[in-house]
């Protein structure tokens, strides 16, 4: 069995810009979930808006709303253009909040 260091660091090893979202992104203490983004942050892969969450700010006519973990956030993703929110967009034909 592999110990956690060690699947830490496959994971690292294996996530394009990693630096960007273990290292350099900035949290907050959240009562309700324990922490959360800051907001308006910019990094050069990833954008945080306002309220805290990646991507450009919410538009209010969102129809679709996504929740989940990293894949939802898209870990990984080149830029916030890439993340599965803009493609669920595009297949959709409806804004989606991420």
């Amino acid at each position: 069995m592999q110990r956690a260091d060690d699947l830490t660091a496959l994971s690292r090893q294996r996530i394009p810009l990693v630096e960007e979202y273990y290292d350099l992104l900035a949290y907050e203490f959240d009562p309700l979930g324990g922490y959360q983004l800051c907001p308006n942050q910019r990094l050069p892969h990833i954008s945080i808006n306002a309220d805290g969450y990646r991507g450009r700010p919410f538009l209010q006519t969102e129809r679709v709303l996504l929740l989940g973990d990293s894949v939802t956030f898209g870990v990984g993703a080149s830029s916030d253009e890439r993340c599965f929110a803009r493609f669920l967009e595009e297949a959709l034909g409806v804004p989606v909040a991420d």
